[in-house]
């Protein structure tokens, strides 16, 4: 099944041999709305220094606000000298600042990832590349944050994966593309077996660079998976993350 390696941000599993050739969505398809406070980029601070790197967005797990992003992001790949075990996290970690993604303004602090002694880089097991850490609930005495709107605003997870064919939508900033003022960016599902999603986006020119632990959204604006790499393959731009109930299953193994 698996035969070309993509050449991604981060090395990862072979490709699949073939993947869907039905046409590319286009510009004109239904989107989502981004919200401010939704997607955010953040910064862990350790016990000793910090990691800034990549995505990290906020989704409605049992009533509360859950933080997801991208495990790769704790070690070279996110600026660390080398990977903090996947057990260690909420040790090695105090808090995340969530600065929103596009405007740099501080949304909302989170507790430190859960553990999750099985975690994993994408170029080991892409469905154990994922941390999670609970949103701290807002200061009710910040009244300036409140009127800014300087808060954390979910999106609810889908009950269910895309297909293949349906288009999704990356919510991340990029540094450079036609798209690099744009919150979202369009692709379509190529590619779906067990925890390994692929798909193909609109605009061929994205610079996905730091874009990794992004949002990937269906058109009612619930959380459809999240985005670990990406990369050109055969003059198309092909994107890699985890579906939805993968997503879910791993959030229940950290317990939140």
């Amino acid at each position: 099944m698996f035969a070309r390696i993509l050449a991604l941000t981060l090395a990862f599993a072979a490709t699949p041999a073939a993947l869907a050739q039905d046409p590319a969505p286009t510009a004109e398809t239904a989107k989502p709305t981004y919200d401010r406070g939704f997607a955010f980029r953040p910064t862990f601070l350790l016990q000793e220094g910090s990691i800034t790197a990549g995505v990290a967005f906020a989704v409605e797990h049992g009533g509360k606000p859950v933080g997801i992003s991208a495990y790769h992001l704790f070690g070279p790949a996110g600026g660390h000298s080398a990977t903090i075990a996947g057990a260690d996290l909420p040790t090695a970690v105090r808090e995340v600042i969530l600065r929103d993604v596009f405007t740099g303004e501080i949304m909302g602090r989170g507790e430190a990832p859960r553990a999750l002694a099985d975690a994993t880089t994408m170029n080991e097991d892409i469905g154990r590349d994922m941390v999670f850490f609970a949103i701290k609930p807002a200061d009710p005495t910040d009244v300036n944050a409140k009127m800014e709107g300087r808060l954390v605003h979910p999106k609810p997870l889908a009950t269910g994966n895309p297909k293949v064919g349906d288009t999704i939508t990356l919510i991340a900033r990029l540094d450079s593309g036609t798209e690099q003022e744009l919150a979202e960016h369009k692709a379509k599902v190529v590619f779906l077996e067990g925890p390994q999603m692929y798909y193909e986006f609109v605009a061929k020119d994205l610079n996905l660079t730091a874009t990794n632990g992004g949002p990937l959204l269906n058109d009612k604006g619930q959380v459809v998976g999240m985005h670990l790499g990406g990369g050109p393959m055969d003059g198309q731009l092909i994107g890699a993350g985890v579906p939805v109930a993968t997503i879910q299953g791993r959030m229940d193994k950290a317990g939140l």
